[in-house]
């Protein structure tokens, strides 16, 4: 049972920065049938749903490459939440992400389960999914590209994993103690599956005092889910947003160094108009004083060299 939540004291990450900003690309797998985002919702009941099957389609194969290579222009760390279905159903962009990856060091895949298509997926035990991914991406990438840290697809542990707590404890404290247990066991270092905080903190068993979670918390208010698809902002309010979060974040005085996930879909904030304004953006919060760009694999290595982990 993890139940004992540790703040992580840290006062900055490098060279006085106080803000780590992580930058997290979902790369996604949408089966057919079984749903997903929509940007025309009306038309998301047809089959097949040509408009939001298309949407996100081209988000993998234009959307991918646009933010990667806004990346690299940039020399901006980022983290990849890939779907490890993505090796076998769309090659090409699992290659370009491959490529990407080799040029520059500060880009790094996360596991992200095996699809976002969950009810495709039901059959199988949330740890099996964690294990069929996690196997699937190291044996493809070797054993030293094996993920350590992890974003749960939808943040949903399927109704079927393995109650491990009893019957003691109540089916929500079940899905995420289940979550914790598997991820940990399949060598998970750092889960991004948590809304609730801007700094980093640890989960730890009160069972097995070994045992612990490094929690990054992910914002659904730099989110671009939350702001373009559900608050409808156009780009250049999605843009000031990032900004004013992040700028706000810098002034305010704090014991702890922060940390700020922008989660971003290659289907939205790789689309054109919203990838030109995040740019944007982006260029302009390297200039806020003490903030930094850092992947996850680069957050976890500053709390080992502390000796905090």
């Amino acid at each position: 049972m993890f139940d004992i939540r540790e703040e992580i004291s840290i006062h900055q990450w490098t060279n006085n920065c106080q803000i780590a900003v992580v930058p997290i690309i979902n790369s996604e797998v949408f089966i057919s049938g079984h749903g997903g985002p929509c940007i025309q919702a009306h038309l998301s009941h047809l089959q097949p749903d040509i408009a939001n099957n298309g949407w996100r389609d081209y988000g993998n194969r234009q959307g991918t490459q646009r933010l990667l290579q806004i990346f690299s222009d940039l020399n901006i760390s980022v983290s990849i939440a890939m779907n490890s279905y993505l090796i076998d159903k769309e090659p090409k962009i699992f290659g370009e992400i491959q490529q990407f990856s080799k040029e520059k060091q500060n880009i790094e895949i996360i596991g992200h389960g095996l699809t976002n298509s969950l009810s495709a997926v039901k059959h199988l035990t949330f740890e099996e999914q964690v294990k069929q991914s996690l196997d699937q991406i190291e044996q493809t990438l070797g054993n030293k590209q094996r993920p350590t840290s992890w974003l749960t697809p939808g943040f949903a542990a399927p109704e079927n994993s393995s109650d491990i707590l009893g019957k003691y404890y109540c089916h929500l404290k079940k899905k995420l103690f289940s979550l914790i247990f598997y991820l940990v066991k399949n060598g998970i270092r750092m889960s991004l599956d948590a809304t609730n905080d801007d700094i980093l903190y640890k989960l730890k068993s009160s069972i097995d005092k070994e045992k612990e979670l490094i929690i990054l918390p992910y914002s659904m208010e730099t989110n671009d889910i939350s702001l373009c698809l559900s608050q409808g902002y156009t780009g250049e309010q999605y843009s000031q947003a990032l900004i004013d979060y992040i700028q706000q974040l810098s002034e305010e005085k704090s014991s702890h160094a922060r940390v700020v996930c922008l989660g971003l879909h290659t289907f939205i904030v790789g689309t054109p108009a919203k990838a030109f304004h995040f740019k944007k953006a982006i260029q302009q919060i390297k200039q806020i004083p003490n903030v930094a760009f850092f992947n996850c694999q680069q957050l976890l290595e500053i709390l080992q060299n502390r000796n905090i982990q």
